[in-house]
């Protein structure tokens, strides 16, 4: 299929729940349309609320090549590695949001920075979660009173109890909403980075950054914009990037709330236990791989 003719330039996807399965690992399949849609000059943009030392470490493993933002939008890192976006949260405000849960019995608090994970207790959860990369990103408890808060871009918040987790987001809102934004990644996970962050923003500015390679038009400017974006996600911190994008796709297992949220134009598809991206790739790019 010709680079003229191709239905979208830019690939963008979110990983655990959306392109990996349920194991958190990619199919060969999945694997093949992704190689597949690169032959085509068509780049694939991972995009995911994860840290940056566990997502390389993925990528890594799984065989993945692309641009990767992170912390949803507040870390974007090229196809080798390099740091190419940093969006840090005030080191002033990001001592507060630290310290905002810390004496809550039920919440437990997560601060990225740099290159390190900070937990203010254990979390047999989260622990499990993280355990295949644990050789290269794991967490350390801090004592939010003492830790020093610069280069922070993202602080969250787990509980079992959503509520305890609904009230926070509406104390943080109040208290700092010109200063950052909120998120659910998961119904028992609220995450909070630099105010204007999130995928949808950030991968605008990563698709400006491959202008460079762009097609361009009849005045020789490149006409490369997220609106020549296809892009897949399953939580609400998706919502903004499916939205941004000239056609956005919900995966069959996606959160309640985004299903709900969601405008009607998004397009609903398979699940990621069906290679539910995967296979809609390979059909809207008339990709014929086999099984």
């Amino acid at each position: 299929m010709p680079s003229s003719v191709l239905p979208y330039k830019v690939v963008a996807t979110d990983l655990d729940g959306t392109l990996l399965n349920p194991d958190h690992l990619v199919s060969e399949y999945t694997l093949r349309v992704i190689e597949a849609l690169g032959e085509r000059g068509v780049p694939v943009i991972f995009a995911t609320g994860r840290h940056h030392s566990d997502v390389l470490e993925t990528r890594r493993k799984l065989r993945l090549k692309g641009y990767v933002i992170t912390s949803n939008g507040a870390r974007v890192h090229d196809p080798q590695g390099r740091v190419i976006l940093e969006k840090d949260i005030e080191p002033a405000i990001a001592r507060e949001l630290a310290l905002a849960a810390a004496n809550d019995a039920d919440v437990v608090t997560s601060v990225y920075r740099s290159d390190s994970w900070l937990m203010n207790k254990h979390a047999k959860d989260l622990t499990e979660y993280y355990q295949s990369n644990r050789d290269v990103f794991y967490y350390q408890i801090f004592d939010p009173t003492t830790q020093d808060y610069d280069s922070v871009y993202k602080v969250y918040y787990t509980s079992d109890r959503r509520e305890c987790l609904e009230m926070l987001s509406v104390k943080i809102n109040a208290a700092y909403g010109d200063k950052v934004s909120t998120t659910f990644s998961l119904t028992n996970c609220l995450e909070v980075m630099r105010k204007g962050v999130n995928k949808g923003v950030t991968l605008r500015e990563v698709v400006g950054m491959l202008l460079g390679n762009a097609p361009k038009n009849t005045n020789g400017d490149a006409t490369l914009t997220i609106k020549d974006c296809i892009a897949f996600g399953d939580g609400m911190n998706d919502l903004e990037m499916l939205c941004m994008v000239e056609k956005g796709c919900l995966m069959k297992n996606a959160q309640q709330d985004l299903l709900k949220m969601a405008p009607p134009h998004l397009e609903r598809i398979g699940a990621n236990s069906e290679d539910g991206v995967a296979r809609h790739l390979a059909s809207v790019f008339c990709l014929d791989l086999g099984e």
